[in-house]
């Protein structure tokens, strides 16, 4: 364990909000109403050591790492870089990582100034078919209008879109 709180109160007895870190893998556990300050203690090794031997986690993509690469209009780019702002790790059951899918949702036609950090898309994940976890996308670097032509072609090019 690497961090806790405890506490008591008479309707919820012995509390205790704790963390702890194997490897890359952090948990956290809330536990309420344990009778003595001992059980708590205890309840909440039991549920730390549950869930490091049932999940594991994973990075999926590192701080701003192109995921994919998105179509811009109207910009001085014609593509734009999209990813996360921070690591992205995702906690999984163990065994299971192979059944996890991954689909990206954007919102098109993207359309120049874009700035850095904007959201873009979804990464949406599910596991065994059924929805798992959404992430948002965002553009890795911002994208400003292009001249007065450029945005004239690209308005001429969406009509045909």
């Amino acid at each position: 364990m690497d961090g806790m709180k405890t506490g008591y109160t008479e309707s919820d007895r012995y509390c205790l909000v704790a963390s702890a870190r194997r490897d890359n893998h952090r948990l956290i556990s809330v536990l309420f109403g344990a009778k003595t300050d001992r059980l708590r203690a205890s309840e909440s090794q039991k549920l730390l050591n549950f869930g490091f031997r049932n999940f594991d986690a994973a990075r999926l993509y590192k701080k701003d790492q192109p995921v994919t690469q998105l179509p811009v209009w109207k910009g001085t780019e014609s593509h734009l870089d999209v990813g996360f702002r921070r690591d992205l790790f995702l906690t999984i059951p163990k065994g299971e990582f192979s059944q996890l899918k991954a689909k990206i949702e954007t919102y098109q036609p993207i359309l120049a100034p874009i700035m850095g950090g904007q959201q873009l898309g979804v990464l949406k994940l599910t596991l065994a078919g059924q929805p798992y976890a959404e992430f948002p996308l965002v553009a890795l670097k911002g994208v400003p209008l292009a001249n007065v032509f450029s945005r004239g072609w690209d308005s001429i090019r969406l009509m045909f879109q």
